[in-house]
């Protein structure tokens, strides 16, 4: 297991908490799945799970920026963006790398998971209830 969920991961939004448990899951199953030496068919199901995830995720914290009339809107997207764009080379690496490049990959997650919540996704769920609306409403079918 490579990140342990506890309290301190949590933002105080019941979606955005949920869909940072399923993201931590999927990272320790691709640490533990790469650390077994599991084939790369599995790995790269893995990875794209772990990116289709992660935009999904995405795509709705804008969302609720752009419904809440968020202050920091931009900044946020921002770092999505920075994100997005890492994360892209990450995951085409990832698929092309030898076995022993992947643990450190797996690490680059790790890192950009952890920051990325307790830095900016905790601002956003404060604004959020600040309003005195922490979940909004769900957003339309994507």
């Amino acid at each position: 297991m490579l990140i342990e969920w506890t309290d301190k991961l949590l933002v105080g939004h019941p979606r955005i908490d949920s869909d940072h448990k399923a993201l931590v899951l999927m990272i320790n199953r691709l640490h533990d799945a790469v650390e077994a030496g599991t084939d790369r068919p599995t790995i790269s199901e893995i990875i794209h799970f772990l990116a289709e995830q992660t935009y999904r995720h995405f795509k709705f914290e804008e969302w609720l920026m752009s419904a809440s009339e968020f202050t920091e809107a931009r900044h946020h997207l921002a770092c999505h963006r920075r994100l997005t764009d890492e994360l892209d080379v990450m995951f085409y690496a990832m698929e092309m790398a030898p076995d022993s490049a992947l643990l450190e990959a797996v690490g680059f997650f790790e890192s950009w998971f952890v920051d990325h919540v307790l830095r900016d996704d905790v601002v956003l769920a404060r604004h959020l209830a600040a309003r005195g609306d922490p979940s909004v409403s769900e957003p339309p079918p994507s």
